[in-house]
């Protein structure tokens, strides 16, 4: 549909315009490079981009829109690991692409150039995706040498929206952007994470040349529980007018979702009603019960029966295709789900996002390259349902469109017609409560202070369980006892020795029903005897917890996937003998305001009864962004887990 709608916008405006040529068709590098002398500053980086050169240009050719894409780099290696990075080089392609040139070649710190041929492309297979591709095999790279490559292609244009990162984990001395195309259109840019804006040059006749020139750009490392692409300088334009024919705001999210609601929301007729009725029946769907009860049917039968692939080719797109084919491309696997719901009349709104992670979905420049995922959300319930996503399972959605924009399109009657309003607006994920780790353990060592007897209460709610839940809908069943031990031995090790059952195994419980594990081992591994006193390694009944360091300033704000949290009661039955002599050691507090309001804590207490200690814990993370002011709260938190993991209790002799 896009390209449709490209193709129209370039149809109108070849009316007014004649053919015309490439200013940078004969683009190349020079012909003597010269080796680069890093200066004493340099040494510090494995490797430094010394030049990023992008060209975008449009021109009419033969009463044809095509675009010729440059880009020309050159990276300085001083390091081993820069050159194990770079050592291959992809070349890119694809059935739309006229690929103009591709090179490279080599430039050692002695002035000898090695230029790369055809004996030196490759071809690969990706391990996960199973295609293949080619590279570069470069050779000639040794210390200090520098890498210089060009490529240029051309291809039908695609304007409706297109973003470019600038920013990487190596510095970049110069690097620069232009976009050259008939002055008729208009073309809106928009930069971040402080890139430079684009300038105007008007001096090319009958062209308009948009550019942008950014030096000594720094590098920007990946760090935990944070969003790179959020943060990365980077660059997004669009066509959005022709002025030779006066229509502006071509690429617009209100007149993008009319069409994609009325295709998402066809009107049915009593044919169709019949097939849908029928079907909800062999589905079992009862709709004597809540929205949410019919809700999760829908979604547990057509999951089960069907599969999401894009590449699906469907000859005729009608309700009896939608109710049978086996495989869905995504489109219409949501206008299934919407089908269905209306049939049994469940208030939804469509929402269209991106993945945070990858390019957040920006509301104030409306880039249809952020419109890639499908969620249907629930008004009555406030809840969403992520109809594309085999292994979600209501109210849970892909972490990436959480805490992220989305266009929401919501249904409006204008007399007899029905329509689609868009809104846009972020999609607030679940509380941490949705999504709790919950460990109830109990440690009897009133029989055998040196293998106790350890029973472990283990529930896995919401994204808690995702890691755990669904995968035994795939596991062979001779080989799910040993992946029942297998989580428990996260804890205690001595898998062999567990004896463990389960509840609500697989995906259809997921996001409905916790994930439960009852486990009990006897065990040596956190007791040892020492003199007249025990040492018994309390804080690894909950398994090994990640520590949070930094090395260096930390650059990027905190960012989670998910509102999360963890509640812990260990329950020690002691001899009646013996007393533990460090008990102050189980009393932790940190804790992360926001805006006058606790989101993130770690809480450890305890209490002492008789013979019996208990130890009660809370750890959560109510919230999904915080400055990188919080940082040092917040890692406090993080590593609290990590401190009660250390704590070793020493039990004396009354």
């Amino acid at each position: 549909m896009k390209k449709v709608c490209l193709l129209l916008c370039f149809t109108y405006s070849c009316l007014f315009l004649f053919s015309q040529t490439f200013e940078n068709e004969t683009y190349d590098w020079a012909a003597n490079p010269k080796p680069f002398k890093p200066a004493m500053s340099d040494t510090g980086f494995n490797e430094i981009g010394l030049k990023d050169k992008r060209i975008i240009e449009i021109a009419i050719v033969n009463d044809m829109p095509i675009q010729l894409f440059i880009r020309h780099t050159t990276k300085f290696v001083n390091s081993n690991e820069a050159i194990e990075r770079n050592n291959k080089i992809s070349v890119p392609y694809n059935n739309e692409t006229n690929i103009v040139t591709s090179k490279v070649r080599v430039i050692q710190p002695d002035g000898t150039v090695i230029e790369l041929g055809s004996d030196d492309i490759k071809e690969a297979e990706d391990e996960t995706s199973k295609r293949k591709y080619k590279y570069f095999a470069v050779r000639g790279l040794v210390l200090g040498s520098t890498i210089e490559q060009i490529f240029i292609k051309k291809s039908t244009p695609t304007l409706s929206g297109n973003t470019y990162d600038m920013q990487f984990q190596y510095p970049n001395r110069n690097a620069s952007f232009a976009i050259i195309y008939p002055d008729n259109l208009v073309i809106e840019t928009k930069s971040y994470a402080g890139f430079p804006e684009f300038k105007e040059d008007t001096s090319i006749l009958k062209k308009m040349r948009k550019y942008v020139d950014s030096a000594d750009i720094p590098a920007l490392n990946k760090e935990n529980y944070s969003n790179y692409s959020a943060n990365v300088q980077r660059l997004s334009f669009k066509l959005s007018g022709n002025l030779a024919t006066g229509k502006m705001n071509l690429y617009s999210f209100s007149k993008w979702g009319e069409s994609i609601f009325n295709s998402l929301n066809p009107t049915l007729a009593k044919s169709d009603l019949k097939l849908i009725e029928k079907y909800l029946k062999t589905a079992q769907v009862n709709t004597g019960e809540s929205e949410e009860n019919q809700i999760r049917q829908i979604e547990a039968y057509v999951k089960k029966n069907k599969f999401v692939d894009d590449n699906t080719a469907l000859k005729k797109v009608d309700m009896a295709t939608l109710l049978n084919a086996r495989a869905l491309p995504k489109f219409e696997m949501t206008q299934l789900f919407c089908c269905l719901l209306n049939y049994l009349k469940i208030s939804h709104q469509e929402v269209v996002t991106n993945d945070r992670f990858d390019e957040p979905f920006d509301p104030k420049f409306e880039n249809y390259s952020h419109l890639q995922e499908f969620a249907i959300y629930l008004p009555k319930e406030d809840k969403y349902l992520a109809p594309t996503e085999t292994f979600f399972r209501y109210p849970l959605i892909p972490n990436g469109w959480i805490n992220n924009y989305g266009l929401f399109i919501k249904p409006i009657q204008l007399g007899d017609v029905t329509m689609g309003m868009t809104e846009k607006k972020i999609i607030h994920g679940l509380d941490y409560t949705y999504s709790v780790d919950t460990m109830n353990i109990r440690v009897d060592m009133t029989q055998d202070m040196l293998t106790p007897t350890y029973q472990y209460h283990l529930t896995y709610l919401g994204y808690a369980a995702q890691q755990f839940q669904p995968v035994f809908d795939f596991i062979p069943e001779e080989d799910k006892e040993k992946t029942r031990k297998e989580i428990v031995a996260n804890y205690l090790g001595d898998k062999d020795e567990i004896k463990v059952t389960t509840e609500n195994e697989g995906t259809d419980f997921f996001g409905f029903k916790p994930f439960i594990i009852n486990a009990e081992i006897h065990s040596s591994k956190l007791t040892e005897k020492v003199g007249d006193q025990y040492l018994f390694k309390l804080g690894e009944t909950i398994g090994r917890q990640m520590e949070m360091y930094q090395e260096g300033t930390r650059k990027l704000p905190i960012e989670l996937e998910n509102c999360h949290g963890y509640a812990r009661t260990i329950t020690v039955l002691l001899p009646d003998e013996y007393t533990v002599a460090n008990l102050d050691k189980l009393n932790l507090s940190f804790k992360v305001m926001q805006e006058g309001k606790e989101v993130t804590a770690f809480n450890a207490t305890y209490t002492v009864t008789g013979n019996v200690l208990q130890i009660n814990n809370l750890e959560y993370y109510n919230t999904l962004s915080l400055p990188i002011e919080q940082y040092e709260a917040y890692k406090n938190v993080v590593n609290a887990a990590a401190d009660f993991n250390k704590i070793v209790l020493v039990l004396n002799k009354k």
